[in-house]
């Protein structure tokens, strides 16, 4: 980043450190930060509940909840100036320097800074490098976890404590700084997000004619509208018959989105294949908002085939469960890994009977289907889904084929599209960054 460096280095003897200050030290984290295990019955204790849930990712930021009020089993205790991780899923880079006193999930470890300042320990553990090292030792296919004999045993840098202190209210400087401009971005993104979806919404219900797309305005006999007029409508309308949908183009039908999909298609489909053949893995955090999918991660079919949600090429994948279904999480799966894909229990798949992957992914992406869905939400507070019958009974605009192509293609949202992608990317660099500035402790 253009920072001075140090006049002089050695080697730290630890390939993923690297070099590091000649007159730095390195220690085993379990010398430098001693567990703390400390167990209490969680439903017999007042103290404040952290779960990882209240942990932001790589940010360190605690994240205020309701207050759980069902808690069974064991907690670990903690004090102020401890520093918890999490253990479970450590990709996810989750880790609190506590200011106050509780307890907190078995998830998390409990460190105690004896050997080390708490602010910069905590820096440290969210350093890129030290979460891939611990996220490399990891157990158990379906809630991978990393063992204190692990994370104990692995070294850390330790600079005089004065430096310690200097380098940990510099990276504050300098990562709020980078949050403040994430936050800016972030905000803009959500603007041109509720802009797409709303011209996906006027696209979906014919408020306008994708077949000559072009500057207009959308009279109100047309239907309801949602925020956004783009081209002149169709010649004829017709009442749909549905409150929320108003008229629609009189050649459109009114359809169930269970005529048009296969929903949740079984994966007794892949029972013959080869269970040591590689299949795409898509968990919930490597599926966008923007339709975006990370195909980064392949399993065994054998690892998967239990406890995953199966669907293949040209499926399209929603999250049902809160909040994610309202963020829009979803996409449609192509180029998986052997043409096949598993991933979280929290996805609904919609395979297409009638009709275009895109025009589908189109209408969940519509506001109506959103609002709707998340009315029709079942579950406890925090653990709400949108269930199976909402999305096979809700009523959709069924254009013909050929017009459902052009509105997948249909440019003005496409445009809107193209500017979010970008935008998010710079967020994402801008994240990035502040990963990167939380990573130069070590």
């Amino acid at each position: 980043m253009g920072y001075k460096t140090y006049p002089e280095y050695r080697d730290s003897g630890v390939q993923w450190l690297g070099e590091m200050p000649s007159h730095w030290e390195t220690r085993r984290l379990k010398y430098a930060a001693p567990l703390r295990n400390i167990k209490i019955i969680a439903g017999e204790s007042h103290l404040p509940y952290v779960g990882l849930e209240n942990i932001e990712s790589w940010s360190g930021k605690y994240l205020v909840q309701d207050a759980a009020n069902d808690l069974e089993g064991l907690s670990s205790r903690f004090y102020p100036g401890d520093v918890l991780f999490g253990k479970l899923r450590p990709y996810l880079a989750k880790a609190f320097l506590a200011d106050f006193e509780g307890m907190c999930s078995s998830e998390l470890l409990v460190l105690q800074g004896k050997g080390v300042q708490p602010e910069f320990l905590v820096r440290f553990m969210l350093s890129v490098g030290f979460i891939r090292e611990v996220d490399s030792s990891t157990y158990g296919a379906k809630m991978p976890r990393a063992s204190w004999d692990f994370i104990g045993n692995l070294l850390v840098t330790l600079p005089p404590t004065g430096e310690q202190t200097t380098i940990a209210a510099f990276l504050d400087e300098k990562t709020t700084q980078i949050d403040q401009l994430i936050e800016k971005k972030t905000r803009f993104i959500e603007l041109l997000k509720e802009k797409r979806a709303a011209l996906i919404t006027e696209a979906v219900t014919g408020k306008f004619d994708v077949r000559h797309p072009g500057k207009g305005e959308v009279p109100e006999s047309a239907g309801r509208g949602f925020g956004v007029r783009m081209g002149k409508p169709y010649a004829e309308y017709k009442d749909s018959g549905v409150a929320w949908l108003g008229e629609i183009p009189v050649h459109w039908e009114v359809k169930r989105l269970k005529h048009l999909v296969r929903l949740n298609p079984p994966k007794s489909e892949v029972s013959n294949v080869r269970p040591d053949m590689q299949v795409q893995f898509l968990p919930m955090e490597l599926v966008s908002e923007n339709g975006v999918v990370s195909m980064k991660e392949t399993r065994l079919l054998s690892d998967v085939y239990q406890g995953f949600t199966y669907f293949r090429d040209g499926d399209v994948i929603m999250a049902k469960i809160t909040p994610c279904f309202e963020n829009g999480k979803g996409a449609i799966v192509n180029k998986l890994e052997n043409g096949i894909g598993f991933g979280s229990t929290e996805f609904h798949v919609l395979r297409p009977t009638a009709g275009f992957s895109g025009y589908v992914w189109c209408v969940t992406k519509s506001i109506p289907f959103r609002r709707i869905g998340i009315m029709e939400m079942k579950g406890v507070a925090g653990q709400q889904r949108v269930p199976e019958s909402f999305v096979s009974e809700f009523l959709i605009t069924a254009p013909p084929v050929n017009e459902q192509s052009t509105i997948v293609r249909c440019r003005p949202w496409r445009a809107k599209r193209r500017l979010v992608d970008p935008s998010s990317r710079e967020a994402a660099l801008l994240t990035r960054r502040a990963h990167s500035a939380r990573g130069e402790a070590k």
